[in-house]
């Protein structure tokens, strides 16, 4: 969809913005740039989801964690407490304070390890914290602090969750919130701390419809949001600095990414057919400190809008990226990514400790056409 401003100055804008290397198939753009003229409104496709999903309708029955035999003070393990808690058509209250997770269980499906709750094949409930903090305990091994599955109509909120990479591999992944097979959701107000860093991720997803990921911020983190098989997402307001294994302050690997994911590529729950990602709106995102701002390595119908992807610094010759269109080898179901429109956002500073590299510091759009994505200032 053309926006306003297309229009004008097209073959200035062309000679300025598009550099084809034709020897290697990659488009490379340094488009360090101001917004000051670029318009608040975004395409018509970007407001597909805008209002939808919905939070789950009150009044819920509300349960409070504290009452199920969760710990405050982040002295005992409150795990079991969490799980207890759960259940359809309920409001899950977690109070202030420090909850520790010191106990697993099994994930159900998907290239997921153990999980500190799992919440499985629920509908209509709200977990919402109230300034609470989990702790995940430094004596044990798990991939993520909570695992939503084949779930419908829900909300998360008002947490911090401080990481810990005990006992994984450097390949292993942790995250703050796990997703498979969801549908219809609202994830806000969440805050990453600890050790995400290395492999480690705020959040990771597959197979998921009509979400919205809002108000997210992480300290030091390897990814923010590492997701595959999406339709109808919507992912905006998110801070994040990246962070190397064990947290340290060389970069992190991708802020966003939707890549293939073939261990879960058959593992659709939703009930809904789709075989590639499609209308992924990222909005408001200001990252930093990574490899690459954005990774979209499969799939079709993206918006990116008013964003600011800056001080990635890479941690090799070719990376330190504001956003990246990569051609994958193995994308989602043999659709690469395309039809990809980027209204309005910024690239500031990436690339800069690469040295012999010659500034990658906007778009590269590696083995994709033009036709395949739009870039307005």
């Amino acid at each position: 969809m053309a926006s306003k401003s297309r229009g004008r100055d097209l073959f200035p804008r062309l000679r300025r913005l598009f550099v084809a290397v034709a020897s290697c198939c990659l488009c490379s753009y340094s488009l360090a740039q101001t917004i000051q003229d670029c318009p608040n409104t975004m395409p018509h496709r970007a407001k597909i989801n805008a209002d939808s999903p919905h939070l789950p309708p009150g009044p819920l029955q509300v349960f409070n964690v504290v009452d199920m035999g969760a710990d405050p003070s982040g002295n005992t393990d409150s795990a079991a407490a969490f799980r207890a808690a759960f259940g359809n058509n309920r409001t899950i209250l977690v109070p202030v304070g420090h909850y520790l997770f010191g106990s697993t269980e099994a994930s159900p499906c998907c290239a997921f390890d153990r999980t500190g709750v799992l919440v499985s094949k629920l509908s209509n409930f709200r977990l919402r914290g109230e300034g609470a903090t989990i702790i995940v305990s430094q004596q044990i091994s798990l991939s993520s602090a909570f695992h939503i599955h084949q779930s419908h109509h829900f909300s998360v909120s008002g947490l911090t969750i401080i990481g810990s990479r005990t006992g994984l591999s450097a390949a292993q992944e942790n995250a703050g919130l796990a997703f498979s097979s969801d549908t219809d959701f609202v994830v806000k107000g969440i805050h990453l701390a600890g050790d995400f860093g290395g492999n480690g991720a705020a959040i990771v997803g597959d197979w998921l419809v009509d979400g919205k990921f809002e108000d997210i911020s992480a300290d030091r983190v390897g990814h923010c949001m590492d997701l595959a098989y999406l339709l109808r997402i919507r992912i905006s307001r998110i801070q994040a600095r990246g962070a190397g294994a064990g947290g340290n302050g060389t970069a992190g690997q991708t802020c966003i990414s939707v890549i293939p994911d073939p261990p879960n590529a058959g593992k659709n729950q939703t009930m809904l057919q789709f075989n590639a990602s499609s209308e992924i709106t990222i909005t408001d995102i200001d990252e930093s400190n990574f490899n690459t701002g954005a990774l979209l390595s499969a799939g079709h119908g993206y918006t990116l809008s008013h964003n600011h992807w800056h001080d990635n610094r890479g941690n090799r010759p070719g990376l330190g990226i504001g956003v990246w269109i990569k051609q994958g080898t193995a994308p989602e179901n043999g659709v690469q990514p395309s039809d990809v429109e980027i209204l309005c956002d910024r690239f500031t500073d990436n690339g800069r400790d690469i040295v012999g590299d010659r500034g990658r510091a906007g778009v590269v759009a590696a083995g994709r056409s033009q036709s395949d994505w739009r870039y307005t200032r």
